[in-house]
């Protein structure tokens, strides 16, 4: 089973920050990706954010749980620095759960918003 990690990152206002597929910019999902061959979770969630939309992030595990064939680390970004920017990776924009809730994986999207601790809903 292939592991992989997504982050939450919300801003105060209780937006979460999104990242279109490649070539799909309307399918709007989490940042994240697979775990990399000798890689800890926590450190391919850091280096998928890095590479997804600039920012620096810290992390805390939220769950791990099976999804589609794959071992999935959530986490939830506790302070991140930078400024988000798209990449080739796919556009970067603060959005919300029902947007993120409709994409490919938007049914295990929605079962993360349901277990993280908000802000505001």
């Amino acid at each position: 089973m292939a592991d992989a990690a997504i982050v939450v990152i919300e801003n105060e206002r209780g937006d979460v920050l999104g990242v279109s597929r490649p070539g799909l910019p309307d399918d709007v999902g989490l940042p994240g990706g697979s775990i990399d061959d000798g890689e800890t979770p926590e450190a391919a969630a850091i280096r998928e954010v890095r590479e997804e939309t600039s920012l620096e992030v810290s992390v805390r595990l939220l769950f791990s749980e099976p999804y589609h064939g794959h071992l999935v680390h959530v986490f939830v970004a506790t302070s991140w620095t930078g400024t988000p920017r798209s990449t080739p990776e796919g556009e970067v924009k603060w959005t919300t759960w029902a947007e993120v809730s409709r994409g490919r994986y938007g049914d295990f999207n929605s079962r993360i918003c349901e277990q993280i601790p908000r802000v505001s809903r």
